[in-house]
């Protein structure tokens, strides 16, 4: 368990080796930068190697996973060691370990030597991206690099040197998203948001994989675009396959010209998109998935001409997801659940049509796995997305401000819960959770504890939760839920969930381009309405407005609310007697925290703290405890993942800390009787693999 309490001694006593606990941290940090800045695995290992004779039982134990990574990365047979090492000696600590077994599972799989495939895992790290792809040699794969610049890069995958390609993201207002690369391996056309507030506007842009000549293909100016998933160049480089989702909750399935932007619709579709869509090498047919049945989540693969003269589905009752062509376009490849558990497929093909039955390649994958593409030489690269952190609890002094020693909340399905909220009466506790082949990608599903009996269900009708984003708020008699998400159409909005039947409606729709809603909603006290933030456009101001959940009728209860600083999603918060408002902003290094008096008087400032360590946690939020007399938050520290719980007087005077510290620490809840819970653990735990010999283990079963 990674858990430290604020005792300087024990922070300051020297081991036995002169190692102190900072100096370990400052060690750990040299390796981190060598491993992944400046690429130099070798003298990385070398650091790693110190931290390994400190008296750190946490650092160490991360030490060895990254020497691990880095051994494989170098193609050394030292890798399967460093593994070992953490199951024997560090058993105590939960990431590690799952790690090391992951690792040690594919570096050991015996059906490689039965099937002839051959797995390796050639990215990990807490802030990769895998929604980029792989260049065509393979030595290279595209990524947000969101822990430095905020811009598209370029990964060296065999040195881990990292080549910037845009320029202006700042991953916050301004960033990139998913990218695709020419077939030829010059070009990469990606989705980019610019910063023209105040409305959103992503758009599809190309640039030369040396970060010259950037175009805009697709500007729009409009506003009619709400997301761009760029998929794949045509084999002449002069168009990319694109799946727009519209702002009037359409989709459309679309090839741009790479010369002048010109949008050919090739298929519109209702609510429901596309998660994947794929192009043929040759150019003539496209595939990709959707649900044939509106009522029902799974999928089914289809193949259209890229003509538009014909279309032909291939059904199946499992869920079927993510196809890609192979090189020479006789399989399609996908993800599904066919054989009980995620697995790859291949499907042979011919002239757009399938020939023959699907073979399983490779079974016993991650929920969140999928494939990404493949090289020129057949080698495929896939993402295996393996959870986001776990659900802990704490007790907590309310008379002292001190939290003890946290435990786990949840024990299932762990690594892919996150999110748990009380209601008010401590009755109930509702949590987002990915549990089966369905939650690929990024939603949950939503899961209720009756405390007293401790029961759970997952309502299985309710609202698709994004795991990130969506905080489930249980009413004060934990009766009903709200939630900012989803529904099974796709329409965002925030929804009033009935928690002894599962039923559920949508209070709030967010589709108007006039107001962006910017936190999670709150139930008043007496359980009849919720409060929630958000921005109104032309001109921009915060507002902060109540809802009536029977008859609907809102009303604004801030008219304006002074920033602070940057965003404030999530980081708004009402206090329990309703008359006070704590919110928060970042700027120039500086966090602020106000309080703001819902009678619309003056808002007072309560912390002004300069961060240095690392970036200001927002999913950590503000909750006031239980009495309203203090405000929890948390900053981050050591220049890693670490989050300290701090606690502010509502009333004005000094932060201090409650004792609590956790990697990533966000999504804070507090009772009535003095306990805190939180999720702790990577925002995401991914991974990019590679896996040859695929058509080589096909030939030998057809």
């Amino acid at each position: 368990m990674r858990t430290r309490l604020m005792v300087s001694a024990l922070l300051l006593s020297l081991n036995a080796m002169g190692a102190s606990a900072q100096s370990s941290s400052d060690l750990f940090q040299q390796a981190l930068r060598k491993e992944r800045a400046e690429g130099d695995l070798p003298a990385a290992i070398k650091l790693y190697q110190r931290v390994l004779q400190g008296s750190d039982r946490v650092l160490a134990a991360r030490a060895l996973v990254r020497i691990g990574t880095a051994y494989e990365t170098l193609g050394r047979n030292e890798a399967a060691e460093s593994y070992r090492r953490i199951l024997r000696e560090f058993a105590d600590q939960a990431e590690p370990v799952k790690t090391a077994r992951t690792r040690l599972a594919a570096l050991e799989r015996p059906a490689e030597k039965s099937t002839g495939l051959a797995v390796r895992v050639v990215w990990e790290e807490t802030q990769m991206d895998i929604e980029g792809r792989p260049t065509p040699d393979g030595r290279h794969l595209t990524f947000v690099d969101w822990f430095e610049t905020g811009d598209l890069a370029l990964r060296e995958l065999a040195t881990g040197k990292k080549t910037v390609i845009t320029q202006g993201g700042d991953g916050s207002n301004v960033y990139p998203l998913q990218s695709s690369i020419s077939r030829d391996g010059r070009q990469v056309a990606y989705f980019w948001t610019p910063n023209i507030p105040p409305f959103w506007q992503p758009q599809l842009r190309i640039i030369n994989m040396d970060g010259t000549g950037e175009r805009t293909l697709v500007e729009n100016a409009n506003h009619e675009i709400d997301y761009i998933e760029p998929s794949e160049w045509t084999p002449d480089g002069r168009h990319v396959l694109a799946t727009f989702w519209m702002t009037s909750f359409n989709t459309q399935l679309v090839l741009v010209s790479t010369v002048d932007g010109k949008v050919r619709v090739l298929k519109s579709f209702d609510w429901r998109r596309p998660m994947r869509a794929s192009l043929s090498p040759d150019g003539r047919w496209v595939a990709y998935d959707l649900q044939p049945d509106t009522l029902n989540p799974r999928r089914d693969l289809y193949i259209l001409a890229a003509d538009g003269s014909s279309e032909f589905q291939i059904t199946h009752p499992a869920n079927d997801l993510h196809p890609i062509w192979s090189p020479k376009g006789d399989y399609l490849l996908f993800s599904s659940d066919r054989g009980g558990s995620v697995g790859l497929w291949a499907q042979p093909m011919a002239g757009g049509r399938q020939r023959g039955d699907a073979t399983l390649v490779q079974g016993q994958m991650a929920d969140g796995f999928f494939p990404m593409d493949f090289t020129a030489d057949g080698v495929l690269f896939y993402a295996q997305d393996l959870g986001g952190g776990d659900l802990y609890t704490a007790p907590f002094d309310l008379a002292t401000l001190r939290a003890g020693e946290p435990s786990k909340l949840v024990h299932a399905h762990l690594g892919y819960n996150n999110a748990a909220y009380w209601s008010a009466d401590g009755s109930t506790l509702a949590y987002a959770s990915r549990r089966s082949a369905m939650s690929i990608g990024q939603t949950a599903r939503l899961v209720v504890r009756d405390v007293r009996s401790g029961n759970e269900r997952v309502v299985a009708n309710g609202p698709i939760l994004h795991r990130k984003f969506s905080r489930p708020q249980p009413s004060a008699d934990g009766s009903r839920i709200a939630v900012w998400s989803d529904d099974n159409r796709g329409r965002r909005g925030i929804h009033i969930v009935e928690t002894a039947t599962g039923s559920y409606r949508q209070l709030v729709r967010f589709a108007d381009e006039s107001f962006e809603e910017l936190g999670n909603p709150q139930w008043s006290r007496d359980g009849r309405a919720i409060i929630y933030p958000g921005r109104l456009r032309n001109p921009t101001r915060f507002v902060l407005i109540r809802q009536d959940v029977a008859t609907g009728e809102s009303k604004e209860l801030l008219s304006s609310i002074p920033q602070v600083g940057g965003r404030i999603r999530m980081l708004v918060s009402v206090s329990p007697d309703e008359r006070s408002v704590a919110y928060a902003g970042f700027r120039n290094d500086t966090l602020r925290i106000r309080v703001m008096p819902l009678d619309g008087g003056a808002p007072r400032d309560l912390v002004t703290m300069r961060i240095t360590d690392g970036n200001v946690p927002n999913w950590a939020g503000l909750a006031w405890t239980p009495d309203g007399k203090h405000i929890l938050f948390g900053v981050p520290r050591d220049r890693g993942s670490d989050v300290e719980l701090m606690a502010v007087p509502a009333a004005g005077g000094a932060a201090q800390s409650t004792g609590l510290v956790m990697p990533e620490l966000r999504h804070v809840s507090i009772t009535p009787d003095g306990r805190v819970s939180f999720t702790s653990g990577p925002m995401n735990h991914q991974q990019v693999w590679t896996m040859e010999n695929i058509f080589t283990r096909l030939g030998k079963s057809n």
